[in-house]
């Protein structure tokens, strides 16, 4: 199944060629010029790009969710004015949200007197994770994969429908309202929600692997980071919007 929605979301892609290739330019040209700016001379205006950076991803991502509950078969056209509107709403909730999933994970990793950690790092380092829990005894370990996984879930799995609320309406308080939200993934039904997002999570962490863990000789590194790092975000943001189209036929 991971395979298929990563098929699909290839074939979404580049059914419009043209928009592709300019999206991958505008790609290229943000981080030339991120990697090109004196640091010491120029943080007010790297921390500015920054911001910006964010805004623009998260505002066409929300873009691309719009456009396929909107029964959309390609790429949608960049539009600066929704893309920075829905880009500012989608930070401040996706901030909102992440301030309650840190917040948790803090109490669990003090409780159990683990480290702060990164949670890239702790899924996909597996290493590293395993280092962490050398001065840990099984049952603590065991107890803080399983809580973390559970909390991740759970709080990205309101992200995501909020998100898909935000880019059909554009409305931050019903955003932001769990009453709301419940009686959004009551319409899809909670088991059909459950199934489609965590196909999504599935397709992710393959892609976050193959990113994170596996450079291919045949294809330099940049051009296949920058292949799979495409999918993940077309996936994540098409893939909400597939599971909301429920509630847009009823």
């Amino acid at each position: 199944m991971p395979f298929f929605r990563i098929k699909n979301a290839y074939e979404y892609c580049t059914e419009n060629k043209g928009r592709l290739l300019l999206i991958i330019l505008l790609i290229l040209l943000l981080d030339y010029v991120n990697n090109n700016i004196n640091v010491t001379k120029a943080k007010f205006l790297l921390s500015a790009l920054a911001y910006l950076s964010t805004i623009s991803v998260m505002g066409y991502g929300l873009l691309i969710t719009r456009d396929v509950i909107n029964n959309g078969k390609h790429l949608p056209r960049i539009n600066v004015n929704e893309i920075v509107s829905l880009g500012v709403k989608g930070v401040i909730i996706s901030f909102i949200y992440h301030c309650i999933q840190v917040s948790i994970l803090s109490l669990i990793a003090w409780r159990l007197h683990f480290p702060q950690f990164e949670l890239q790092e702790f899924f996909l380092n597996i290493p590293k994770t395993i280092k962490l829990f050398k001065f840990h005894n099984t049952l603590d370990a065991c107890l803080f994969i399983i809580l973390c996984f559970i909390i991740v879930y759970v709080t990205s799995f309101f992200i995501e429908i909020a998100l898909a609320v935000l880019a059909d309406g554009g409305n931050l308080k019903d955003a932001l309202n769990f009453g709301f939200l419940k009686k959004v993934i009551d319409k899809i039904g909670w088991i059909n929600y459950i199934k489609g997002y965590t196909k999504i999570i599935l397709s992710i962490v393959l892609l976050s692997y193959l990113k994170y863990g596996i450079h291919l000789s045949i294809i330099p590194n940049y051009i296949f980071d920058l292949i799979t790092g495409l999918l993940i975000f077309i996936i994540q943001y098409r893939g909400i919007a597939l599971a909301y189209n429920v509630v847009k036929d009823k």
